[in-house]
């Protein structure tokens, strides 16, 4: 899938399940193949209302790696910034499934599982459009 465009640059858009609610979230994606099947992600994500009705950024950085040519599973750290509240790290695992549309367009459905400092998880689900290059 990545091996002749080994950069993406992608646009996510989604929901974020937290203590039984949802939220919408959208974000950013850079993703880095360096030696195939081994990459990395950088990624922010924003959801502007979540279930504690605070705005809330999170810079997450994974390390991936692409099997099956189509499959993705990345993990990595990143920190969360919510209104009215402390910094607080966050650890991500993730899996998509990439369908390609050539020559360099591609949809990402994935799912990731946020474990944040303090003891909660979160589910993130959607979809990431990129364009590789």
């Amino acid at each position: 899938m990545r091996e002749k465009n080994k950069n993406l640059l992608g646009v996510f858009v989604g929901g974020n399940h937290a203590q039984n609610d949802e939220a919408f979230t959208y974000g950013f994606e850079y993703h880095r193949v360096l030696s195939m099947p081994f990459g990395f992600s950088a990624v922010i994500e924003h959801t502007p209302v979540n279930v504690e009705q605070n705005n809330q950024v999170e810079l997450i950085g994974l390390g991936t790696l692409n099997v099956f040519r189509n499959l993705t599973f990345g993990i990595g750290p990143g920190i969360r910034y919510e209104k009215d509240e402390p910094n607080r790290m966050v650890g991500r695992l993730g899996i998509g499934y990439i369908i390609h549309f050539p020559p360099d367009i591609e949809i990402t459905p994935n799912i990731d599982l946020d474990f944040i400092e303090g003891g909660e998880k979160e589910l993130i689900f959607g979809i990431t459009f990129g364009k590789q290059f």
